[in-house]
């Protein structure tokens, strides 16, 4: 998990530069129809791969157990808080940065990318973490450093907004493989691409809900007060962390 993830993240951090290059050097036509041939090319590639051969039966009559798991609800609820401060961060760190901070657009978009720099280690620190403690404990002390760096947000300086930035980047992307690896831990496989699903359209689909917040906030209250609102979601996100590790020690403690 986590080195597919450090795959996507290492393209993420490159490919925005790649397409600007190609836009200026040789129009930006070709930028867009050389990056789309690229993802064609990658998708033929796939469809050629051998599938795993499946080694669990079917079973219609449990397609919906895991509606009544509480550690399948305890992963839902945290994936809905870090939906929700990572989309609004997104946004709008970079404007917070030029205009809060004093920063040039410049630097503010290669701190940016530092972040996401940052981000290919955290992925890999993820998955390492996930096999060795337990995907519970892991994302506990994830959930717990990217609050600290929201903390550090809040101070005005820029040693603690550079703070921030590596300890996001880091514990953030570090969530990622954990909560994959989670996610197939409570699932079958007939039914583990729809769960994926839904864990996806929890961070990124309707954590997009938190852009609206987030340019509510900025716009009457202003940029700071985003990110304390972040700051905030990101102690919920901590708690919910909290309790998906009890749902998890309560399953898999020895039954008596």
């Amino acid at each position: 998990m986590a080195i597919h993830g450090v795959g996507g993240s290492i393209g993420q951090v490159f490919v925005p530069s790649l397409a600007v290059f190609l836009a200026i050097t040789v129009g930006w036509r070709f930028s867009f129809v050389f990056l789309g041939i690229l993802a064609t090319v990658t998708s033929v590639y796939f469809i050629r791969l051998p599938l795993m051969k499946k080694h669990e039966t079917r079973t219609r009559p449990k397609q919906f157990l895991i509606m009544k798991d509480s550690r399948f609800w305890a992963l839902f609820a945290y994936n809905i808080m870090i939906g929700l401060y990572f989309r609004g961060t997104e946004l709008f760190l970079p404007a917070y940065l030029t205009k809060v901070r004093g920063l040039s657009i410049e630097i503010s978009r290669i701190a940016v990318s530092l972040l996401m720099a940052f981000g290919v280690l955290g992925q890999f620190l993820g998955g390492i973490g996930t096999d060795r403690i337990g995907g519970a404990n892991s994302l506990l002390i994830e959930s717990a450093v990217v609050a600290v760096g929201f903390a550090c947000l809040q101070l005005e300086s820029l040693t603690a907004a550079a703070t921030f930035l590596v300890l996001f980047g880091l514990a953030f992307y570090a969530t990622q493989p954990t909560t994959n690896a989670l996610t197939a831990e409570i699932t079958l496989l007939d039914q583990r691409g729809l769960v994926y699903g839904v864990m996806f359209f929890l961070v990124f689909g309707l954590g997009s809900v938190s852009s609206t917040i987030a340019g509510y906030i900025a716009e009457n209250f202003g940029l700071q007060l985003v990110c304390s609102a972040m700051f905030l979601i990101s102690l919920l996100a901590f708690v919910s962390s909290l309790l998906l590790r009890r749902e998890w020690s309560r399953e898999n403690r020895p039954k008596t």
